[in-house]
This record gives C-alpha cells, sequence and structure tokens, in this order.
C-alpha cells in the first residue's frame, strides 16, 4: 500500500535492483515475464537514447535459476563484441536470448557482486543478469548500502514467508542511523 500510495502522488523511484527467484523446473511458466523484462530493457535503452530517461534512472535486474542442471551445456548468444571497446552495454537482446540463458545459466551466484564488475560478463543482457543459484543477500544489501544515494531503501516483495523472514532480517541487520541507511521491508506473501 505504501508503494501504490506515493506512485498515485507521481513519486517516481530512481533506481530500482529486482531480484527474481525462480526454481529452472518453473522457467517455462513464466516465458510472459521474460517477454516483460526484454520489452522494458528495451524501452528503457530508447529513452535513455532519446533523452527522455536520466542517466541517474536504473533499473538492474537480477534473476536467479535455482536447481539449474549442471551438466547443461550453451553457447554464449551474444559475441564478445557486442561489448564496445568503451565497457558500454550490448544495445538490444531478445526474449529468446534471455529465455535461452535461463534455462542453462552459466554464471554461479557466489561471487555476484565481484562478478558484476565486469562489463563483458557472458550473464549480462543490458541491465539484466541471470545467475544459478540462490541470491547471497547478506553481499547484495551490503553493496546496495554502499551504494545507494538515499537515506531510505524500499524493500518489496512478494513470495514465500521464508524469503520474507531472511529479507526481513537483513533489512534489520543492514540499517543502521549511524550511517544514514534504513531499509524497510514491504511484503506480500502468498
Amino acid at each position: 500500500t505504501t508503494a501504490t500510495y506515493r506512485w498515485r502522488l507521481n513519486y517516481k523511484p530512481e533506481i530500482l535492483h529486482f531480484y527474481w527467484v525462480v526454481a529452472h523446473k518453473d522457467v517455462k511458466a513464466f516465458e510472459w515475464f521474460v517477454h516483460l523484462i526484454a520489452d522494458l530493457q528495451y524501452e528503457l535503452y530508447r529513452g535513455r537514447e532519446a533523452g527522455a530517461v536520466a542517466p541517474r534512472n536504473y533499473c538492474e535486474i537480477n534473476v536467479y535459476v535455482t536447481r539449474a542442471p549442471k551438466d547443461a551445456e550453451i553457447e554464449p548468444l551474444r559475441s564478445k563484441s557486442a561489448v564496445d571497446a568503451k565497457g558500454a552495454l550490448p544495445r538490444v537482446f531478445t526474449a529468446d536470448q534471455l529465455y535461452t540463458e535461463l534455462q542453462a545459466p552459466t554464471a554461479p551466484s557466489k561471487g555476484q557482486v565481484e562478478a558484476m564488475a565486469d562489463p563483458r560478463a557472458s550473464n549480462r543482457f543490458q541491465d539484466v543478469w541471470i545467475w544459478s543459484g540462490r541470491p547471497n543477500w547478506d553481499a547484495i544489501f551490503d553493496k546496495v548500502a554502499a551504494d545507494r544515494q538515499h537515506r531510505d531503501v524500499g524493500v518489496c516483495f512478494c513470495g514465500t514467508p521464508a524469503i520474507g523472514a531472511d529479507l526481513d532480517r537483513q533489512c534489520r541487520k543492514h540499517s543502521s542511523t549511524d550511517h544514514d541507511c534504513i531499509f524497510t521491508l514491504h511484503k506480500e506473501n502468498f
């Protein structure tokens, strides 16, 4: 309800970190969502190119595929030349490319924070990252706290109560009035 209230008052977040955890066996059921992510990233790209989306606005999406088969092999869909010499992001990717990577994710979620520093990472599709395994919430909260631009960080969650409890613990652990950083959990359990 807090998020809805702010959106109705024309509140527009500048920075969004979106984390989606999905079991490998359920990826097929979310093909529609993969298309939505690809469309969102394309529209953000077009908005940036046209000057309609400010550079300070950022939408990072991390998808964690759990229980992915270890023996799955996949050829990289994008050549390394898709990233130019300056390290700019690949311009466009398709929903099919994203879906294929979700079927056989190649990058382990362990060491995610370090891996994201590489602009040529094979699991990167513009501002979308595909990981094999579960998120390391502690490392993620540390990174968000260190890089934040505002005091308040909203954590919106929809999912199982077990993950909600983990996120609640992380919000309390990483909130600090001494460091002027407050994480607030907004959750919907199903």
